[in-house]
């Protein structure tokens, strides 16, 4: 006679093994016996499914997510992944700051708008714990003033505004005459000259 198994598996366990009856291949919690003659010992092996962890600083915060079928699944730090996942890292510099690196992932630019630098760990077999670090972008000083070739005034005015990809002018001081700006940033300086 034919004899059916399903197991009510904890969704942090996955199947491992089916010793004893034959594992169904569309779902790993059920297995059969099609014919039995005799005694059978049926024994099912499970095992926890790998974590994914982080921790989260002033200097950045990371997140992730995987797909599970045509769902994508934002993660949590601590939480179960299925065996053989590939989970996307993204990881977001504070204001100042950019990303050296995340363990050993290998990561890009998001775009060139952003600091913001993507990863991805693939076939996760074992527990990960991400640790990302962070370098502190150094500032520059701008200066800049305005000249007159003749007459009794300035001949005009300068606006001076700086910017680094998603960090806004802002973000830094402005003085009369000078401007800080991030490593890597632009400075746009803007003349108004006097009418005549």
């Amino acid at each position: 006679s034919k004899i059916e198994f399903e197991l009510d598996i904890d969704p942090k366990y996955y199947v491992v093994s089916w010793t004893g009856a034959v594992e169904d291949g569309d779902d790993p919690a059920k297995a059969v016996i099609e014919s039995l003659n005799s005694d059978a010992e049926v024994v099912v092996t499970v095992a926890l499914k790998p974590t994914v962890s982080w921790t989260n600083d002033s200097y950045g915060t990371i997140t992730a997510n995987y797909q599970d079928g045509e769902n994508l699944v934002e993660l949590t730090s601590g939480d179960y992944v299925e065996v053989g996942s590939a989970v996307t890292i993204n990881v977001s510099p504070a204001k100042g700051y950019v990303v050296e690196s995340l363990n050993d992932v290998a990561l890009v630019e998001e775009s060139q708008k952003t600091d913001v630098m993507v990863g991805q760990i693939t076939n996760i077999t074992r527990d990960v714990m991400l640790s990302a670090s962070f370098k502190a972008l150094d500032t520059n000083t701008v200066y800049y003033n305005v000249y007159s070739l003749g007459g009794d005034t300035d001949g005009g005015s300068v606006v001076a505004e700086s910017s680094r990809k998603s960090i806004e002018a802002s973000d830094l001081e402005t003085s009369n005459g000078s401007i800080e700006v991030y490593e890597g940033g632009t400075v746009t300086i803007i003349a108004e000259p006097e009418t005549g």
